[in-house]
């Protein structure tokens, strides 16, 4: 026996462990118990806080795809099994996976601190399954963050390394558990889906949005006007209201090796942009314009560069004259994304990039 400080997350336990040297003589049941007893003991009824990721502490936790619906959480000894009635997807929205959440399941939390030989330890739940304090916090870029208040019924361990015919009891020795409520609050991040890569053109250009805010609020004359703007837009009239403004950059960014000369600011350049969430609504409308041609300037990004071109408005169109919008008319998560054209050298290829999604939120 000796004193270990034993960090989990959130909270700082000083706790009196059994420390299991890596030895050919397994640890007997007693000993195992004792410590799983002496870390309840040391919770002093409090609640067992961590924080869930990934070996290094800061990666989120890997996740195994069961099918499209159905994930698995998986590290060392840990195995958290998590459900959905739809597919995630990365365009998804929070709001859209918190309704579509159907259980997550705690199937093997280790007891902490206790790693013995031969033995695996786990935190037992009453339930196999269950939604009731689970609180999907966020979604970025496939990562999902899980709070899970609930609690434990039991700590058990059995050993590992014995082969039993199916149907018959545990020897005496080799398994034990431990009845006692033991509250949790853990936050779970763990990778559901692979990191999005964004589209890459042959010449090393690819491109994104950049959000200076991500949060904006909802303008009293949007709020439920969703209806009345797509009926105007339908006539191939305005819009009844102005599209919202806000603050992103759209980056060309050259992660090839040569210089990129491109042709912007003409009739062969600009961005159009698509909104997706719970109150969108997008379309364009007619305007007069010019019938000359103009062609733009040439622009060289230099490899590792960047070009930044202001997005200002969910407004937009050719020659900077709004002929297109985008329209959030209720409060929710958005997505946005941008498909940028331009010329290839000197008036030479078209070429056309759309950006990942980028995750709004409007209160």
């Amino acid at each position: 026996m000796k004193l270990k400080t034993l960090t989990l997350g959130l909270m700082t336990l000083s706790a009196c462990l059994t420390a299991f040297p890596e030895q050919a003589v397994t640890p007997t049941c007693d000993e195992v118990r004792l410590a799983a007893e002496k870390w309840i003991y040391g919770l002093q009824g409090k609640a067992y806080k961590a924080e869930l990721r990934a070996k290094d502490g800061v990666s989120p936790l890997p996740a195994k795809a069961v099918n499209d619906h159905l994930f698995a959480f998986q590290e060392g000894d840990l195995y958290i099994g998590i459900g959905f009635s739809k597919p995630p997807k990365p365009e998804s929205t929070l709001a859209e996976l918190r309704s579509t959440l159907m259980h997550i399941a705690l199937d093997r939390v280790p007891v902490p601190g206790v790693k013995a030989a031969n033995w695996d330890t786990r935190l037992m739940t009453p339930v196999s399954s269950f939604k009731e304090g689970v609180t999907l916090e966020s979604w970025n870029d496939g990562v999902l963050r899980v709070r899970v208040q609930s609690s434990f019924f039991a700590a058990a361990g059995n050993r590992t390394d014995l082969i039993l015919p199916m149907d018959t009891a545990m020897p005496e020795g080799t398994y034990f558990q431990i009845r006692r409520p033991i509250k949790a609050d853990l936050l779970i991040e763990g990778r559901l889906l692979a990191a999005a890569v964004p589209q890459k053109h042959a010449c090393g250009l690819t491109a994104s949005l950049a959000a200076k805010t991500g949060a904006y609020t909802l303008a009293p004359e949007l709020k439920g006007a969703g209806e009345a703007i797509a009926k105007t837009l339908a006539a191939h009239e305005k819009p009844v209201a102005a599209a919202p403004a806000i603050d992103l950059e759209l980056v060309l960014k050259n992660e090839g090796g040569k210089p990129v000369t491109i042709q912007w600011g003409g009739d062969v350049s600009g961005y159009k942009l698509a909104l997706q969430g719970p109150g969108a609504v997008c379309g364009d409308w007619p305007v007069m314009m010019t019938m000359e041609f103009r062609s733009g300037r040439p622009v060289t990004i230099a490899p590792g560069a960047v070009m930044s071109v202001p997005v200002k408005s969910l407004a937009f169109g050719p020659r900077d004259i709004a002929s297109a919008g985008c329209w959030w008319t209720v409060p929710g998560e958005y997505t946005l994304t941008a498909t940028v054209h331009f010329g290839l050298g000197g008036g030479g290829e078209a070429v056309s990039l759309t950006t990942l999604p980028l995750k709004l939120t409007v209160k």
